[in-house]
């Protein structure tokens, strides 16, 4: 984890959601009110993402994300005001990212209506509230 930029003497607001290196003030850029470096300016553009999970756990939350930077997928992770934790792609890596996470994720659930990954303990899709055995 360092510092990419130029600004040598740039105060630091925080570290980059999707790489995690530390930002400066003139370097950061902001996407789902949260922290990126300016390397990833290109993904500040929230309707270029696509939501994949939600999670109640932070941990559980972090280790799919960590997978999927593995599986070389960007993604990012949101805190929502309803303390869960949103997990964001961008569109044209989902279906990689769904697969990847379909074949590796038993700890979650997932809808096939809305293609998406949710903590067990919600036990329905946040979305459109079919319960996974519904679906089926």
């Amino acid at each position: 984890m360092g510092k990419k930029c130029e600004h040598l003497d740039g105060d630091f607001v925080g570290k980059c959601a999707i790489c995690d290196d530390m930002v400066c003030g003139e370097c950061m850029q902001t996407i789902f009110n949260t922290v990126i470096c300016g390397a990833h300016e290109h993904l500040v553009d929230e309707p270029a993402w696509e939501l994949l999970g939600f999670f109640t756990s932070r941990t559980s939350a972090d280790e799919k994300r960590y997978f999927l930077q593995e599986q070389v997928v960007t993604s990012i992770l949101v805190e929502t005001e309803d303390d869960t934790i949103e997990l964001y792609v961008p569109i044209e890596e989902k279906e990689e990212a769904y697969q990847a996470l379909a074949g590796a994720s038993e700890d979650v659930l997932h809808c096939a209506n809305c293609r998406v990954f949710y903590s067990e303990d919600l036990e329905t899709c946040p979305i459109c509230g079919v319960r996974q055995d519904e679906g089926k």
